[in-house]
């Protein structure tokens, strides 16, 4: 008895292309996965308390690098209402020479007034731990729901 060896068989057009795409939409799905991680940290890292103001303010710091008293105007309203509200009107007096050269009538162009960026920082220390939300508007934490509604 003879048993005759056959010749490898060469892959056709289709499997060839086959073998060679595995791998690249294998690459593209875990691109995919990994730029969805990342996604959903930075959104969490935006989320946490304290993460809106301080991205807020790095725009503010950003606009005053800039000189332009618009961009400067627009991130100082961004980050503002982020600041608890005692803080929110220590605030209030750091934009009032940006305004005065925005919106004074017949103040076209001159000198760009300078933002106290200093000042804003030591405001955003001294508020402690900045949160999006007041403090004094949050109910206390582990409240039996024999006291929820109640102030004590």
């Amino acid at each position: 008895m003879t048993v005759a060896a056959a010749a490898p068989v060469a892959a056709s057009g289709p499997e060839r292309s086959m073998r060679r795409l595995t791998p690249l939409a294998g690459a593209v799905v875990l691109a995919l996965v990994a730029a969805s991680f990342l996604a959903l940290a930075l959104r969490h890292r935006a989320k946490r308390p304290g993460g809106e103001e301080q991205a807020a303010f790095v725009a503010l710091k950003a606009a005053c690098r800039t000189e332009d008293a618009r961009a400067i105007y627009r991130a100082f309203a961004a980050w503002r209402p982020l600041l608890p509200s005692a803080a929110q009107a220590e605030a209030t007096p750091l934009i009032r020479p940006v305004e005065q050269q925005l919106f004074a009538p017949g103040q076209t162009s001159g000198p760009m007034p300078r933002f106290d960026l200093a000042a804003a920082a030591r405001l955003r220390h001294a508020a402690g731990g900045i949160s999006s939300v007041d403090a004094g508007a949050l109910p206390p934490l582990n409240a039996s729901p024999a006291n929820v509604g109640r102030q004590g």
